[in-house]
């Protein structure tokens, strides 16, 4: 589509399964379906060119959130409790890391979404409830280092670990019935995983949260 404020439909284009994600960046589009992920670059009319299509065999499973990070496609892999890292630099689309989700309690991470700053990677965990930390390291070598739960609103209600934002130090959460909750990580940022994170806020929100976003000065949900 066009401009938020007036849109309109540029193209349809026919997908090779049901779509999860989609991520636009550097005049490329990312989506994930269960067949795998299609890479699509913007031509100058708008519209989009499909360069390749990363099957679910050599992703190692059905792909669900994407990032761009730098030169790197990291793909949350649920059925195989890992993140892979694709090479985006050469065109052969290589797997050069995949962060095996293990956490400190040495139980298996169903990843919902994903966060990497540096070296630190955040990792929801859906209906067990948990934010995870793994520093990634090369070759396959990425180890979890910290875990903190999300907070029971509300007695006996459900919660679990969706989207994750970061701004700054403060992480929100969208946490389906527990509402968005708000935590300071800067200990993590600081690389000190053995310190207790907390509950700083919380926002109250009829329903289910299942996604947020941020835009001039407000939080959606």
């Amino acid at each position: 589509i066009t401009l938020p404020s007036d849109p309109y439909q540029l193209e349809d284009r026919r997908l090779p399964g049901k779509a999860t994600k989609v991520i636009a960046e550097n005049g490329m589009v990312y989506v994930s379906t269960d067949s795998g992920i299609v890479i699509f670059d913007e031509k100058g009319d708008r519209t989009l060119r499909e360069l390749t299509v990363l099957p679910t065999a050599l992703l190692g499973g059905i792909p669900d959130a994407v990032k761009i990070i730098d030169e790197s496609l990291w793909v949350a892999i649920p059925s195989a409790n890992s993140i892979i890292e694709v090479d985006l630099m050469d065109g052969s689309y290589s797997i050069q890391n995949t962060v095996e989700l293990i956490d400190v309690n040495d139980h298996k991470i169903r990843p919902v979404d994903f966060i990497i700053r540096n070296e630190l990677m955040l990792v929801s965990s859906g209906t067990t409830a948990t934010v995870n930390a793994f520093v990634i390291k090369p070759d396959n070598q990425s180890a979890a280092a910290g875990q903190f739960p999300l907070e029971y609103l509300v007695k006996d209600g459900d919660i679990s670990a969706g989207q994750l934002m970061l701004y700054g130090q403060t992480l929100y959460v969208a946490s389906g019935n527990g509402d968005v909750q708000v935590f300071d990580i800067s200990s993590w940022l600081d690389g000190k995983y053995r310190e207790t994170i907390s509950l700083k806020n919380y926002f109250a929100v009829t329903g289910s949260i299942d996604a947020i976003a941020f835009g001039k000065g407000a939080l959606y949900a």
